[in-house]
């Protein structure tokens, strides 16, 4: 039999000197951890320093929010509340958090454990509740946050009166305050945040839509037509959801839409919604791709169009059948598509045909995974170094899968920190 000769190349092919493999190309190897090969070479992945001050727990999103009028702010979504990072000397990072500040606070007694408010506070309609944070404004340092100061609420007496957890520790015991409504996120589930207008839009699926323009507190949008939405989007203009709460009932096959440049507005003759019963299964995200909105589902993708009519203004001709989105928080939007977790690969949408981009590291990826990690998992983009990251909790512990979409190359991270969100924010 005749020999033959295998040209094989260790450090291009990322692979084991000791034992390298027969036709392994120029790509992802199970070998190459915390870095990758590129132009023959190994490129360690990139470093991070520790820059947290703050005092709720996983940060969801980090997103740079940017105004017409120049100004600019890093928010962040954690557990708990709405955060913007503050840059004057000393300063640390302030709350966003939908806050009640109406009338004063007139006495504290028992210990410093009960809060009197004065005839114009209302803490029942205003929905005051159990967890939420109470403060003085005369021991507030609003922009050096956490201030030790915020108390917790431990139950609602009457329209005038709130029980606190713990005695106030301010040395103030009258005048304007603030109760900070402190949100929640369902396990397992993530925030979901868009723009329009100017009007920085946020959701998950345990509290209702909210919104902040950039001054003062967030606020609560139409708890009618707006509440507990899962899933959100800009499109056309219009704040758009999906997986919302209608007359009290989850719909989770309904999309729907606010007045044109209005999120605030759901009931105008522009608003609308559309339901997609017919098509199978429930929506687990929506992505933007070219002038198409994407309405992302388990096992399928429907693809909507602006009609230039203003009473119904979407359409949505296109169903892709047998490809879906199976983790709902592994959709990315990049470079004008969208990348995400099928059941069987990772896709990313080609024109409006998606296209599998696994490649080598399907098997590695699926491998030690179950169902319900694999629709745990999540993602995010580096766009400085033209990476797509999917953070995976394995049986041999949580890993980050890269594509980079520049050099159609994927590598693993195995950070020593316990990532929760990748973002972009202000530069200083």
């Amino acid at each position: 039999m005749a020999r033959q000769r295998y040209s094989i190349s260790p450090i291009a092919m990322g692979i084991s000197s000791s034992s390298p493999e027969l036709f392994t190309g120029n790509g992802y190897s199970a070998n190459v951890v915390n870095g990758r090969i590129e132009q023959n070479s190994f490129v360690s992945r990139w470093g991070y320093v520790t820059d947290r001050t703050l005092e709720s727990g996983p940060v969801y999103v980090i997103c740079k929010y940017d105004k017409i009028d120049g100004s600019r702010n890093t928010l962040y979504l954690t557990d708990t509340d709405l955060c913007a990072k503050e840059i004057g000397v000393g300063e640390t990072y302030s709350y966003k958090t939908e806050t009640y500040t109406d009338g004063s606070i007139s006495g504290l007694s028992g210990d410093k454990l009960t809060v009197t408010g004065n005839g114009s506070t209302d803490f029942v309609t205003a929905g005051i509740a159990a967890g939420d944070k109470f403060i003085i404004d005369a021991d507030h340092s609003a922009k050096v946050e956490p201030d030790a100061n915020w108390a917790t609420v431990a139950s609602v007496t009457d329209l005038h009166t709130i029980v606190l957890s713990a005695a106030y520790t301010g040395s103030a015991a009258s005048g304007s305050y603030k109760i900070r409504k402190v949100y929640s996120v369902p396990d397992n589930e993530r925030w979901s945040w868009c723009i329009i207008n100017d009007i920085f839009c946020f959701t998950n699926g345990d509290v209702g839509v909210h919104y902040w323009d950039g001054s003062g507190y967030a606020t609560s949008l139409d708890e009618d037509n707006a509440s507990k939405a899962r899933y959100a989007i800009e499109y056309g203009n219009r704040l758009v959801l999906a997986d919302t709460y209608i007359s009290s009932l989850r719909r989770p096959c309904t999309l729907k839409w606010s007045d044109e440049n209005d999120p605030t507005t759901w009931d105008g003759i522009t608003a609308g919604e559309n339901d997609f019963q017919d098509t199978e299964n429930f929506i687990t995200g929506l992505g933007k791709v070219g002038s198409s909105l994407v309405v992302y589902r388990r096992d399928n993708i429907v693809l909507g169009n602006r009609t230039g009519v203003a009473t119904a203004p979407f359409s949505f001709p296109t169903i892709k059948k047998g490809i879906g989105c199976v983790a709902p928080y592994s959709i990315v939007d990049f470079g004008g598509t969208n990348a995400w977790l099928g059941r069987d690969d990772f896709y990313m949408m080609n024109g409006e045909t998606p296209e599998a981009i696994g490649g080598e590291i399907r098997n590695a990826f699926f491998d030690g995974l179950g169902y319900t990690e694999m629709e745990n998992v999540w993602g995010g983009v580096n766009y400085n170094l033209n990476e797509v990251m999917w953070v995976a909790n394995k049986n041999d512990g949580r890993k980050v899968y890269v594509w980079n979409y520049k050099i159609n190359q994927w590598y693993i991270y195995d950070l020593a920190i316990n990532e929760s969100a990748f973002g972009m924010g202000v530069i200083t």
